[in-house]
């Protein structure tokens, strides 16, 4: 090969492998909080975008949303801005001229059954709310898009009995927030997890009625987490959170945490 040709190739090759795989979402997004009286129709979206936020986040703590009806409630704590129902977030996305012909997937780490568009069109929908959700975009043109996401923390495809039962959604503990918590990115491929877990677990097994990890008798004694953080109203995301939040079971005595329905992120089990 010529060698200017092969010049142009070493620079092509390592021009693409400086190209970013992911482009983090997390910034201003516009956001219309829809008036359950004036349903909008599936598969349309709305005209206008009135308000902003900052995502990752949520209604709660950006103050969108209206007082609680009561203000004698001793039961639970009480949200300072409630909103129930579908809340469309939208932002301008810039795909990357080394992206052309590649496909393109957005990931909402946490949040509640969405659906998402792209440049008005219904692209993906998805009601994971244990885990991420990984979005299939398609192959799309270099340049900018319109990206709009809605979030509905009123139902939509989520199973009755857990929207009721699960701590998920209930306003008894994390409360029903609406939102985007965590990581929001595009990518050219489905983003694995970015908290790898290597610990070394024991073998647990029952012997003569007593559990033992690892052939060493065990005594549990844990504690039963029912997702309250009143501080947020939403489970943090973050390790370092986890990390401090362990620790201080750990200081207690604890040496294990019952997550009652509801599955806590990523950084969780890496903290643990």
């Amino acid at each position: 090969m010529h060698l200017r040709a092969l010049f142009i190739l070493a620079a092509s090759l390592l021009l693409s492998a400086c190209q970013p795989r992911t482009l983090d979402l997390a910034g201003k997004w516009s956001i219309y909080l829809e008036d359950p009286s004036g349903q909008i129709p599936d598969g349309k979206q709305p005209d206008v975008f009135p308000a902003a936020l900052t995502l990752p986040g949520t209604t709660d703590l950006a103050g969108l949303g209206v007082p609680p009806a009561r203000t004698d409630e001793t039961s639970r704590l009480s949200r300072r801005h409630g909103f129930i129902g579908r809340a469309w977030y939208q932002r301008s996305i810039r795909i990357p001229q080394a992206w052309e012909e590649k496909a393109v997937y957005l990931t909402l780490e946490r949040t509640k059954a969405t659906s998402v568009y792209l440049d008005g069109c219904l692209v993906s929908t998805s009601n994971d709310i244990s885990t991420a959700q990984i979005h299939p975009l398609g192959v799309l043109q270099p340049g900018r898009h319109q990206l709009t996401v809605c979030v509905d923390n009123g139902g939509g495809s989520v199973p009755d009995l857990v929207i009721r039962s699960s701590h998920m959604y209930s306003e008894d503990t994390q409360t029903n927030w609406n939102g985007i918590l965590g990581r929001i990115c595009l990518s050219l491929a489905p983003q694995p997890p970015v908290l790898p877990v290597n610990a070394a677990l024991p073998r647990l097994e029952i012997r003569d009625a007593r559990f033992t990890a690892g052939g060493h008798p065990m005594f549990l004694r844990g504690r039963h987490d029912a997702c309250v953080f009143p501080r947020t109203g939403h489970v943090p995301m973050d390790l370092e959170a986890w990390r401090a939040y362990f620790r201080t079971c750990a200081e207690y005595g604890l040496n294990h945490v019952r997550f009652h329905s509801w599955c806590p992120p990523e950084a969780a089990f890496a903290a643990a």
